[in-house]
């Protein structure tokens, strides 16, 4: 098939992370495809720009294009470099001949109109993927209201992505939910979590190690939050918990950067908490395996009705050791495949007696957990298992 791949902030190395875009591409070439990834330049996430912005990467085809610039994330010259993206967009799709597939994957939802573009002019499936909920997490992360213009213009794309769509995949396992009650409509609808790399060598070893491994000496256990350090992601109450008196036998790995580093780090000092740099992506399963229990939370919304799958939880589950999470919402994937368990979000008493449940397990039953959490990452966090998926519901 001639497939033609379309994100706005899709990137790969070395200009930024490799996101799912490139490792399916690589995927879809592997089993005889010809792909084409289309993405822009204009992306807060990305390390670097490039020289050549027409490039073969494993086979795939790379077409970047020269977008607005922005300083902001949450600025209006993001909003502009949408448009800007997708005007410049449709000139290059207008050389394509042939198209067999077309996948468009939010962000930007505006994209979907390309999407729809091709769909019509080469009579070719159409995938839109889903990887947040615009514009509903729009209204969850600012003050807009439905009656904004530009809400309700976005919630137009998103409508009519989800009609005209032949296939839709979420990375939220309960999107046909939210699909069905948004176009009073049944569409078919898979859910193919964040996967694996698997041109991602991890290490054995990690740029901590030895900080690490003398700030553990002091404790029977360690708990370890990785990843961005934010509000969404309930960081501050497992710092609450860390510095409650029932706690101080027990250290708190915090590894990550973001914007609440710096406010506490100075907040809490406590003997038993310890923040560690960013480390590259490849060293984070190594770190996170000389800690006990990970932890990641979240904050109180009815979003989460249609689950979550943050990029975290494949090197959480690499790790192979027990998960606790701040959660209320679609079940996540931790409680029923039995690597971890699950607390009432937003609560210090819940998070402590979470830890305490499981640091008074045998070790035997830790170890099992996190042979759970490896064995689901290996067989369902799988991009060729997951390529397939996606193909077999696209010839359906």
């Amino acid at each position: 098939m001639k497939i033609l791949y379309i994100s706005k902030y899709a990137s790969y190395n070395p200009y930024g992370m490799d996101t799912r875009h490139i490792y399916l591409s690589r995927e879809l070439v592997k089993k005889g495809n010809d792909v084409t990834l289309y993405l822009s330049d204009s992306n807060h996430q990305l390390k670097k720009l490039p020289i050549d912005y027409s490039q073969n990467i494993d086979g795939i085809n790379v077409r970047w294009i020269k977008t607005t610039k922005y300083q902001k994330a949450y600025g209006i010259r993001r909003i502009l470099s949408w448009f800007n993206f997708e005007v410049k967009l449709r000139k290059e799709l207008k050389k394509h001949t042939n198209v067999d597939l077309v996948i468009i994957s939010s962000l930007s939802l505006l994209s979907i109109f390309n999407g729809i573009y091709i769909k019509k002019k080469h009579k070719s499936k159409l995938v839109f993927e889903i990887r947040d909920i615009w514009p509903l997490v729009l209204r969850r992360i600012s003050s807009i209201t439905r009656i904004n213009p530009f809400y309700q213009f976005l919630s137009f794309a998103e409508k009519k992505g989800y009609k005209e769509a032949d296939l839709i995949v979420g990375t939220m396992p309960n999107l046909e939910s939210h699909v069905s009650s948004t176009i009073n409509q049944k569409k078919k609808v898979i859910w193919i979590p964040h996967l694996i790399n698997p041109n991602l060598n991890y290490l054995e070893t990690h740029s901590h190690r030895e900080e690490l491994k003398a700030f553990r000496m002091n404790f029977k256990f360690v708990v370890c939050y990785a990843g961005s350090i934010n509000r969404s992601s309930s960081i501050e109450l497992l710092l609450k918990s860390a510095v409650s008196e029932s706690m101080e036998s027990i250290g708190f790995a915090i590894l990550g950067d973001g914007p609440l580093l710096d406010e506490l780090r100075l907040k809490y000092s406590s003997k038993n908490i310890q923040f560690f740099d960013k480390i590259p992506q490849e060293e984070v399963v190594s770190f996170l395996n000389e800690c006990d229990i990970l932890y990641d939370g979240y904050l109180k919304s009815d979003i989460y009705k249609f689950g979550n799958s943050r990029n975290k939880y494949v090197e959480y589950c690499l790790a192979a050791k027990p998960v606790l999470i701040g959660y209320s919402g679609f079940p996540l994937f931790f409680d029923e495949e039995q690597c971890g368990i699950i607390v009432e979000p937003e609560s210090v008493e819940a998070i402590i007696k979470g830890i305490q449940l499981l640091v008074n397990k045998d070790q035997m039953d830790l170890d099992k957990m996190g042979e759970n959490a490896h064995r689901f990452a290996t067989n369902y966090l799988n991009v060729s298992v997951q390529t397939e998926k996606l193909l077999d519901a696209i010839a359906v």
